[in-house]
C-alpha cells in the first residue's frame, strides 16, 4: 500500500482533527490562556497554520473550540462528526486567520469552528430576544445555517461570543449596514485570502519601501488581502468589513506552537 512512492502525499487525515489528545491539549492551552489573561472584553485572535495542524493534531483547533467552550463529537474510528457545547461554562469569542494552506487542505476545520461559535451565540440567542426583541432579523440571520439549533438563555455576561456579535453587529450596522446583512456578517470569524491565493504579502510590501510612506498602508494591505470569509456559508467571499469589525475587536493574539 506504500510503495511506490508518488501516490501518498498526505501527512494526516483532516477527519479525524482534532484528535482526543490534541483537543486535551488545546483545552489545557485555552485554560492557561483564560487564567493569565487580564482583559474581560474583547475577542481572541488565533492564527491557523496548515503545518501545525499536521504536527500537533490540531491542538490550536482545539483550542479555538475550547476558548468558546465546545468540544468535538467523535464516532468510534476517531472521526470527527460533529462539535457540541459543554455547558456551565464561560464562553470566550474567537477571531480566525488561516494560511491559504490551511484553508484548501482542512475546510471541515473551518467549518467546525463556524458551527462551534454559532452554536455559542444560538446558547443565548432567546435571552437576547427577550431583551431586545428588535434583534430577531439579525439573530436569524446570523444562524441561518444552524436552522435546527436550539436558542438557549445563557447570561451574554457569560457567553463572550454573544456580547461580542452585539458589539460587532452594533457597529456595522452604525457603519451603514442593514441589520440583516450585519447580522450575517457580525456572526462570521474565519478570514484569510481570497480563494487561489496565498500569503497575506506584508512581507513584500515591507521590502518596498518607496511604495509606502505610513505603517497604516501595511495594515490596510493586510486587512485588504485577508478580508474574506470562510464557513458554513461562505467560501472566501469579500467580507471586509466583518473583518475589520472582528479585528478591531481583537484583544489577545495567540500564534503558539508547541514545542516537542
Amino acid at each position: 500500500d506504500s510503495l511506490p512512492t508518488g501516490r501518498n502525499f498526505h501527512a494526516v487525515d483532516g477527519d479525524i482533527l482534532p484528535t482526543r489528545i490534541g483537543y486535551r491539549l488545546g483545552e489545557e492551552l485555552a485554560r492557561k490562556s483564560v487564567a493569565g489573561s487580564k482583559s474581560d472584553k474583547g475577542s481572541e485572535g488565533i492564527i491557523l497554520w496548515a503545518s501545525d495542524a499536521v504536527r500537533d493534531e490540531g491542538v490550536m483547533v482545539a483550542f479555538a473550540l475550547a476558548m468558546m467552550g465546545a468540544e468535538p463529537v467523535w464516532n468510534a474510528r476517531g472521526i470527527v462528526t460533529d462539535v457540541r457545547l459543554k455547558p456551565g461554562v464561560p464562553r470566550r469569542d474567537v477571531i480566525i486567520t488561516t494560511s491559504g494552506l490551511f484553508r484548501d487542505l482542512y475546510p471541515n476545520l473551518n467549518n467546525l469552528i463556524d458551527r462551534a461559535g454559532r452554536l455559542a451565540l444560538a446558547a443565548s440567542a432567546a435571552a437576547l430576544l427577550e431583551q431586545q426583541p428588535e434583534l430577531k432579523e439579525a439573530l436569524n440571520a446570523a444562524l441561518g445555517p444552524l436552522a435546527t439549533a436550539q436558542w438557549g438563555r445563557e447570561t451574554v455576561s457569560d457567553n463572550r461570543v454573544a456580547r461580542e456579535w452585539l458589539n460587532r453587529l452594533a457597529a456595522l450596522e452604525q457603519a451603514g449596514l442593514p441589520t440583516k446583512e450585519a447580522g450575517r456578517a457580525a456572526a462570521q470569524r474565519i478570514f484569510g485570502d481570497a480563494p487561489g491565493a496565498y500569503g497575506t504579502g506584508v512581507n513584500r510590501l515591507t521590502e518596498r519601501s518607496g511604495a509606502w510612506r505610513e505603517r497604516d498602508e501595511i495594515g490596510r494591505a493586510y486587512r485588504n488581502r485577508m478580508g474574506h470569509a470562510y464557513g458554513l456559508d461562505v467560501a472566501g467571499e469579500a467580507a471586509h468589513a466583518a473583518f475589520a469589525g472582528g479585528m478591531t475587536r481583537v484583544s489577545v493574539c495567540n500564534t503558539a506552537r508547541l514545542g516537542w
